[in-house]
């Protein structure tokens, strides 16, 4: 276990002895730099470059010789083997001596991880999960470098990837609603989504939120994208307004697929015999 930690999602601050030193803001790119860049790309030079593109190369050197002497008293006891500077001018910092929260995350969304987890490995979905919360607009908030906003989107596209194993790896439909439902928040548009959530408060009794899920659905399809959702979707929220069991997705067997699609045909038929009988009444009245 690494005796230092540092948190760059939310307030970038280090835990050192059991208290919380802040970052400053001048020293949060160096180290968010350090932690999410490959070390080919951490020689002095082409951290200048992509820190301090607007600064002459002698500034830069200062600015960035400056910034490691600041940053290595931050880390207090065993400092200088916390970040390192080679000889030939590379700079890194030693994962063994220091615990850094988004190269965690990135860690646990990894592709291997999502892996495991999709096979019901326990300690693979634990950290899939922790990853998955993280918000990856938190890293160093502020900071617009280029280097900043890829990092941000390659976290994006990792926590969706690890919200789609967790929907499907989940044992219980209440575990998959909670991470479908997060999904949707960080992605509105996944209309798979939608209709699996509409499909799970039905069959788990909340009609109610079943058809505002398709409302939520309709909504955002029409004001990002101008269209109307899919006809599985509309049939799927029919069937729930009519109260007709929506059909399984996942049905291997051809006979048990004909008796439920005759069952739903007849449902739907009593349903119409139903409306006609109330039109039929109202225009009476």
């Amino acid at each position: 276990m690494a005796a230092l930690s540092m948190q760059l999602l939310g307030m970038p601050c280090v835990l050192r002895d059991g208290a919380h030193v802040g970052i400053p803001p001048s020293l949060q790119q160096l180290l968010g730099y350090l932690c999410l860049e490959p070390e080919s790309h951490c020689h002095r030079e082409r951290v200048v470059e992509a820190l301090w593109p607007d600064m002459g190369p002698e500034v830069g050197r200062r600015r960035l010789n400056t910034a490691v002497w600041r940053a290595r008293a931050l880390f207090g006891t065993g400092r200088d083997e916390v970040l390192q500077v080679s000889r030939s001018g590379t700079l890194r910092l030693d994962r063994c001596r220091i615990e850094v929260d988004v190269v965690e995350a990135l860690l646990g969304l990894g592709e291997q991880n999502r892996g495991a987890a999709a096979l019901g490995d326990h300690r693979a979905l634990d950290l899939l999960a922790a990853g998955a919360r993280i918000d990856p607009q938190d890293f160093l908030v502020g900071c617009c470098d280029d280097w900043a906003c890829d990092a941000r989107k390659h976290l994006e596209v990792s926590v969706l990837s690890a919200l789609e194993t967790l929907v499907h790896a989940s044992t219980t439909p209440a575990k998959t609603i909670a991470w479908g439902e997060l999904l949707l928040r960080r992605d509105p548009l996944r209309e798979d989504m939608h209709r699996l959530l509409i499909r799970l408060y039905a069959e788990t009794g909340r009609r109610p939120e079943a058809l505002r899920q398709y409302e939520t659905c309709q909504q955002v399809l029409r004001q990002e994208l101008g269209v109307e959702p899919l006809v599985e979707t509309a049939l799927l929220a029919a069937a729930v307004r009519a109260g007709v069991p929506p059909l399984s997705p996942d049905v291997p067997d051809p006979a048990l697929l004909m008796r439920e699609l005759s069952a739903a045909l007849a449902a739907c038929r009593t349903a119409a015999d139903q409306i006609e009988r109330a039109i039929t009444l109202f225009v009476r009245d």
